[in-house]
């Protein structure tokens, strides 16, 4: 059964104890000046469920938090449930050292693990932002005009769907009347991003929002966004190509 504790503070008055509470408090690791009470936890409920103590058996702690000021929550399991929690506890400590390869030490084998992905992280991210900065400078090598606007496209090798809004961000901090159309097939998904300078959309009327769900069905996906920048995901990347084509299109039919 789960438990709840609420605990109060009861100082009470000392009078011998000084020096044994000081000696346990030491021994615990802490230090304090003169003592001037003991806090007593007490589980105040109107009634105790339990004749005695010895019908709780096993007592294990599974979450404590704040509720109010110096007030505390504790949530416990006791009895056999504590017991069944803590078989189960150690039967999967069981089944990560057997996948670790049985080391000595358990806890450190798993934080080489953590270190090493963090590090792995960090490196996949540093070559993610290169090629962020190629596929721009590809972009901007091949941009075209159409229609008097800066047109940019390409089926881009990214990793990350992110990438595909972060060319499209700095691409609008750093040029004027254009339109952006980038994809990108990552693990068999197609992903998409259109974006545009606000000064097409308010001297052209285009929106790349509804520019978005007009090429999804290539893509077998669908998509949202803003009239300056919108995202699609689907199914299809053998579709990417003919997306791109149909937004070419559009800004064909522009006036």
């Amino acid at each position: 059964m789960t438990l709840v504790f609420f605990i109060a503070i009861l100082v009470f008055k000392l009078i011998d104890s000084k020096s044994i509470i000081s000696t346990l408090l030491s021994i615990a690791g802490y230090t304090y000046g003169p003592l001037l009470g003991i806090y007593s936890f007490g589980l105040l409920t109107k009634r105790t469920h339990v004749k005695h103590t010895g019908e709780i058996g096993s007592f294990v702690i599974k979450s404590e938090g704040s509720v109010a000021a110096g007030i505390r929550r504790i949530e416990a399991i006791t009895g056999w449930s504590a017991l069944e929690w803590n078989r189960q506890n150690s039967d999967k400590l069981v089944q990560i050292e057997s996948l670790l390869g049985n080391p000595k030490d358990v806890f450190q084998s798993i934080q080489a693990i953590v270190d090493e992905n963090n590090s792995m992280r960090k490196e996949l991210e540093k070559v993610e932002l290169q090629r962020i900065q190629s596929a721009k400078q590809y972009l901007t090598a091949h941009a075209v005009q159409l229609k008097g606007i800066e047109w940019m496209r390409g089926v881009l090798e990214v990793t990350n769907p992110d990438s595909l809004k972060q060319i499209a961000h700095q691409l609008r901090n750093e040029r004027n009347h254009f339109v952006i159309a980038i994809a990108a097939n990552i693990d068999n998904k197609a992903h998409m991003a259109i974006a545009m300078s606000d000064d097409v959309i308010q001297s052209k009327g285009f929106n790349a929002s509804k520019w978005v769900k007009e090429i999804s069905s290539h893509i077998k996906g669908g998509g949202g966004g803003q009239p300056f920048l919108a995202t699609a995901g689907g199914s299809n990347p053998s579709g990417l190509f003919s997306a791109l084509d149909t937004i070419e299109e559009l800004i064909n039919k522009a006036e």
